[in-house]
């Protein structure tokens, strides 16, 4: 217990001692505001072994002889935040790339758009992957994926967000990139991707054609805008592969 009138002075009871960092103002914030209210939150605490584990904190007033005294109980959560975060991953990530799903992208782009932020997007397909699942088989070609998408991850820039559609597409949010910041990290990719990689001893040679829309110049909804990368995705594999192409209009006749 705390007496009411150290809440101020929290920062020097273990309580602070163990809980996380990230949650100092908080745990702070809800012992102040306990006056005649029951009040409670979740939060990250550290064990002696520092592994983190999450419990619910719920803190109340309460009078002992003639002081005033918060009463805090705490609850152990990990089960149900490791079950929150199993769901979470299911609802928003791919299971084989862990990288996120089309959903978590159009969720992003949603908000970018009601932010009236400028973006572009890239549409990825990869050349030639069909054939590495004919030769080597899915196996292999599963882990041509994970590989693809690290090097995506590591050419992207800082905040920017890889997502994988399905089989062998990607998008990318590039968020306030204008067609010039996006092509940069299109030269990146396509530089990452045509280095050769090594699966089931098999040395393969990939390379993709990247399609680029931006926002708002090229849509203004997240469809119009994925359907328009796509286009000229398109346009870049009838055009030699292994390049990028940003959208025009001509696209459409």
């Amino acid at each position: 217990m705390l007496g009411a009138d150290d809440r101020e002075h929290v920062n020097s009871y273990l309580i602070y001692q163990l809980i996380h960092s990230d949650h100092h103002a908080e745990i702070k914030k809800q012992f102040l505001e306990c006056n005649n209210d029951i009040k409670s939150g979740e939060y990250k605490f550290l064990r002696v072994d520092r592994q983190i584990f999450y419990a619910e904190a719920t803190s109340m007033e309460i009078q002992v002889e003639h002081q005033k005294m918060i009463l805090t109980v705490f609850q152990d959560i990990t089960y149900r935040k490791k079950e929150e975060e199993l769901i979470r991953e299911m609802a928003y990530f791919c299971s084989l790339t862990k990288l996120p799903n089309r959903r978590y992208f159009e969720e992003k782009l949603i908000q970018a758009i009601a932010e009236s932020v400028q973006f572009s997007l890239m549409f990825i397909d990869l050349d030639g992957f069909k054939r590495v699942n004919d030769t080597l088989g899915h196996d292999a070609g599963d882990e041509v994926l994970k590989i693809v998408a690290i090097r995506l991850s590591n050419s992207i820039r800082e905040g920017d967000i890889v997502s994988r559609v399905s089989g062998d597409e990607f998008i990318i949010f590039l968020p306030k990139a204008d067609q010039e910041a996006a092509i940069r990290v299109a030269q990146r990719i396509n530089t990452a991707l045509t280095t050769p990689m090594i699966v089931k001893g098999e040395t393969m040679k990939l390379s993709a054609s990247i399609g680029i829309s931006t926002y708002p110049k090229d849509g203004k909804t997240p469809d119009e805008l994925i359907k328009k990368a796509d286009k000229a995705m398109y346009f870049a594999k009838h055009n030699g592969k292994n390049n990028y192409q940003l959208y025009s209009p001509e696209f459409e006749s």
